[in-house]
């Protein structure tokens, strides 16, 4: 019985390995339907801490749920604000030093960045940007750049200039810099829709500032044009300062006041009419599909120059909609 037994053990052990052969093939066919893990390492640099920015740190929690998706490793760094270009171009050369596969970069400044991304490159980086470009695109290292169109959502704050205000006014615009590629294009976005209907002054620059002190370089902008009817900021802490600055003059109601991006300190200041509106963008998403984007340059895939992450205006009217809570609330349920 048992020679019986091995003589046909002996005959379909063959076929047997055979078939365990085939089932391993067809397994495998379905492989690339599951997630694999890239052993990718990731340095991103931002323009300010995710600390009381909340556009920062909702793009880095983006970051962060890609890393988690596509088992990447993402490592966020940052100056404390966007006055620190030297600081920032520091912590580029510092990461090429480290040799990652990738670094995401949003530059604080569109010309003084441009050599560091390109020794990243030389050294076999791949550089991907993130909300702000660096200047001579076509030229520039960038492989892929994802970002809102700022002009777009600059014209978008242009035009509630002019539904809101009398032809002939005069206009503040704040920036918190001059040198930033988002910022530029914000700016000149603004621009295009108002400077021949208004008294457009000179952009403020506040210098990367954070809110408390552009808080006192906008009082000081209030008492030296006394009649500025409107200010226009284009980003989330000039509009904070700006904010806090009105309410100190006593001019609620008096001067109107449209910005960019959000926070729940804005979002207060619509609620309660300081306030007019803001153009918010969706940091989220741009953190998101930077790595995303990324992951697919280092496996080789083809990705567009620019990805368009969108802008919206929010108003008090809006601000209650279920489609504008998730924009401004992404991480509550």
């Amino acid at each position: 019985m048992h020679k019986k037994v091995n003589r046909l053990f002996i005959f379909y052990w063959p076929w047997l390995l055979i078939g365990l052969a085939v089932s391993a093939l067809v397994a495998g066919l379905f492989l690339p339907l599951q997630h694999k893990p890239y052993p990718y390492r990731i340095i991103a640099i931002g323009k300010a801490s995710t600390q009381g920015t909340a556009f920062w740190y909702s793009m880095a929690e983006g970051m962060a749920a890609a890393a988690i998706e596509f088992q990447v490793s993402v490592d966020y760094r940052s100056t404390v604000d966007e006055s620190e270009v030297g600081r920032q171009i520091a912590i580029v050369n510092q990461a090429i030093a480290e040799k990652p596969d990738a670094i995401i970069l949003a530059a604080l400044d569109a010309d003084r960045l441009v050599e560091p991304a390109r020794a990243a490159r030389a050294a076999g980086i791949t550089v991907v940007m993130v909300d702000s470009a660096l200047a001579d695109v076509e030229k520039s290292p960038q492989q892929s750049f994802i970002a809102t169109n700022n002009v777009l959502a600059g014209q978008q704050l242009g035009e509630l200039v002019v539904q809101r205000v009398r032809p002939g006014a005069k206009i503040l615009v704040i920036s918190p810099s001059t040198r930033g590629d988002s910022l530029i294009g914000r700016e000149t976005g603004v621009r295009a829709v108002i400077q021949d209907a208004f008294n457009v002054l000179p952009t403020l620059d506040t210098g990367g500032q954070l809110s408390d002190e552009i808080y006192h370089q906008v009082s000081q902008a209030l008492i030296d044009h006394p009649d500025v009817e409107a200010i226009v900021c284009l980003n989330e802490y000039t509009t904070a300062g700006a904010a806090r600055a009105i309410r100190g003059a006593s001019l609620t109601g008096e001067v109107t006041l449209v910005g960019f991006d959000s926070s729940e300190e804005l979002i207060n200041y619509l609620e309660e009419g300081l306030l007019s509106a803001v153009v918010i963008q969706r940091p989220f998403n741009m953190g998101y599909l930077s790595v995303t984007r990324t992951i697919d340059l280092l496996n080789g895939r083809k990705v567009e120059p620019f990805y368009d992450t969108g802008s919206i205006v929010i108003t008090k009217d809006n601000i209650y909609t279920e489609e504008n809570q998730k924009l401004l609330f992404p991480f509550e349920d």
